[in-house]
């Protein structure tokens, strides 16, 4: 068998970089993107929102394809309405999409700008990147705490009007899924939970190769820590100790140190974006 040279293996890396890229991006449009035709815009406009302490994932799309990002104090937008950047973003998610409502937007814009539909695999796998753009739009990692039992829970939850990708999801990390229903409109939501050990550390698993790209990360980053962490406070009589050791632990896990620092300074700067 031939043995690959230095060149072979950094261009074998850079497709692979390439196409997670394009299966996040494709995740994240899924989640909470709208890509629309309009009188206006006859070739198609693309938006994507998040809270606003994603700016810095949007702006990394802007880097690459253009368009714009407005910031305000609670959400952050991301508008490409230019033909040039938004053929090259639909090329990207071309054949990655799996929403229906977001098949149907991209397949119409695709063909208003004359570009071959593709269709995305039949069924989600655990080496896609598709998984960790989706997380990074609909997904949440928090800490639950009860005070009268003072129990802490590390949970993970995909939220989604779409059932059959949560099941697809299932399928890969199992969980435990949920519906909730507005009383008001009578519409379901359903939810896909994770709360044992095992099936977060295997995401955790997942996230080291396919990274979160939204702030989520952070928090990413600490599941480990949080299970060692509840190990060694479990090994502590010193309910002091205990104390200061998971108040250390939590202000890192809300990162407010960094969060106020920076938040007034990020909103100086792009008050006078304009769209």
């Amino acid at each position: 068998m031939k043995q690959m040279n230095e060149n072979e293996l950094k261009n074998m890396k850079k497709e692979q970089d390439r196409v997670n890229w394009n299966k996040w991006l494709a995740g994240l449009l899924d989640s909470c993107g709208n890509i629309m035709l309009s009188k206006k815009y006859v070739y198609g406009n693309i938006e994507i929102k998040l809270p606003f302490k994603d700016h810095e994932c949007l702006e990394t799309i802007k880097t690459k394809y253009g368009g714009s990002v407005k910031v305000s104090r609670t959400s952050t937008r991301y508008r490409l309405k230019h033909h040039e950047g938004l053929k090259k973003l639909l090329e990207d998610i071309n054949g990655h999409i799996r929403v229906p409502v977001r098949v149907k937007q991209v397949n119409a814009v695709c063909e208003k700008n004359k570009i071959e539909i593709k269709q995305p695999d039949k069924e989600l796998s655990f080496d896609s990147a598709w998984i960790s753009g989706f997380f990074d739009g609909v997904g949440t990692i928090v800490i639950n705490q009860t005070r009268l039992e003072n129990k802490k829970q590390l949970v993970i939850t995909f939220n989604q009007k779409n059932m059959q990708l949560l099941l697809m999801l299932q399928r890969i990390f199992r969980g435990k899924l949920y519906i909730n229903t507005n009383k008001q409109s009578g519409k379901y939501k359903y939810a896909l939970y994770f709360t044992m050990k095992e099936e977060i550390l295997q995401l955790a698993e997942y996230f080291k190769t396919y990274p979160s790209r939204s702030d989520k990360h952070k928090r990413i980053l600490l599941i480990e820590q949080y299970f060692e962490m509840q190990l060694l406070m479990n090994s502590i009589m010193d309910n002091q100790l205990v104390e200061k050791l998971w108040k250390t632990f939590m202000i890192r896990w809300e990162y407010q140190e960094i969060d106020e620092v920076h938040s007034g300074e990020i909103l100086k700067q792009k008050s006078g974006t304009i769209l």
